[in-house]
């Protein structure tokens, strides 16, 4: 999945790049979002950095319809109020809805696009990124991967929110272990992606607000089916203000048993590094219901996660992860 989520991270800066105004008097779409961003991010940092568990929207729900050439996302609020990201390509002064077709996708997909949507009103701003991969010869079988948010155009009342959704990985499918091997371990590799905000207390110059993105292996063991994971030693790379840095920190997901139908909830999650002095977080996710090799052939979900350095500043993470099965390994 590697080759299909690689663009991710950099999804925000193509959208931004192809968006304006052709009303030299009007602020753009690119200038709106970039000002309002900041504002958002800046609140949506305060509010994970100071939860004891810090979580995305938790009120909202998502659905995802992929009807074989594009993407629309639903969000629900629990007022039933819905936000839909997607659909036909727009390119306008106030949204936009891009597709990027991917290149390569992994071995059982066999079609893939990115988008990218923004849309901005008197009322709200609103942008997303998805990733979509699917078999051409099923489009029924296809996942969706991304992150989405909205607020006011003072960048009031922020809502946010990640999700992976596809048939293999619903709540509502059919799962048995007994359809996989039952002994021996599996490796996942794969890419954890999302928002990003960092600000020092009381130093307006420190915040800086963005997207994330970082290599993420988890192993499952079949036995005693536990799942555990980290993002390795490279860091996580981040793009803030159309600069790429890389964050000297690794997430550890310590391992969790997963329930009688693949999925698992777990605040078994740290962020280690030297300049870390406390973190927080949570991940959660499901196991396709799909063998490859005798075993789940991927496994996707959500994290949040925020963290405390030495500088006194905080930091927070929040965004969805998918990770491909690969070789087995031996029992």
């Amino acid at each position: 999945m590697t080759r299909l989520l690689k663009l991710i991270a950099f999804s925000l800066c193509v959208l931004l790049a192809a968006c304006g105004s052709s009303d030299p008097d009007t602020p753009d779409l690119q200038t709106t979002l970039e000002t309002t961003r900041t504002q958002t991010i800046t609140r949506i940092v305060s509010a994970l950095t100071t939860a004891q568990a810090p979580t995305s929207d938790p009120t909202a729900t998502t659905a995802v319809t992929f009807d074989g050439t594009t993407t629309t996302l639903t969000v629900t609020h629990p007022d039933e109020s819905t936000i839909t990201f997607g659909g036909a390509a727009v390119d306008s002064a106030n949204k936009q809805v891009l597709y990027t077709p991917v290149e390569n996708p992994p071995a059982f997909w066999t079609g893939g696009h990115s988008l990218t949507a923004a849309e901005v009103t008197d009322t709200h701003i609103r942008f997303a990124s998805i990733e979509t991969a699917w078999d051409t010869d099923d489009p029924s079988s296809s996942i969706a991967f991304g992150f989405w948010e909205q607020h006011g155009p003072e960048g009031t009342d922020p809502s946010f929110g990640a999700f992976v959704e596809g048939p293999e990985i619903a709540p509502d499918r059919t799962f048995s272990w007994e359809t996989f091997t039952t002994t021996g371990t599996a490796t996942y590799e794969g890419v954890a992606s999302g928002f990003y905000a960092y600000e020092i207390p009381d130093n307006a110059d420190s915040a800086e607000t963005g997207l994330f993105q970082t290599g993420l292996t988890l192993n499952l063991d079949l036995t005693t089916r536990m799942l555990s994971g980290n993002t390795g030693g490279d860091g996580v790379q981040v793009m803030s203000d159309g600069q790429d840095r890389t964050l000297p920190i690794t997430v550890e997901l310590s391992p969790v048993t997963l329930d009688a139908d693949g999925a698992f909830t777990s605040d078994a999650f740290t962020i280690q590094s030297s300049l870390v002095t406390d973190s927080r977080g949570s991940w959660s996710g499901r196991l396709s219901n799909k063998a490859m090799d005798g075993q789940p052939r991927l496994a996707a979900g959500t994290l949040n996660g925020s963290w405390t350095d030495i500088q006194s500043g905080k930091g927070a993470l929040t965004g969805a992860w998918i990770a491909n099965g690969t070789e087995p390994d031996s029992p």
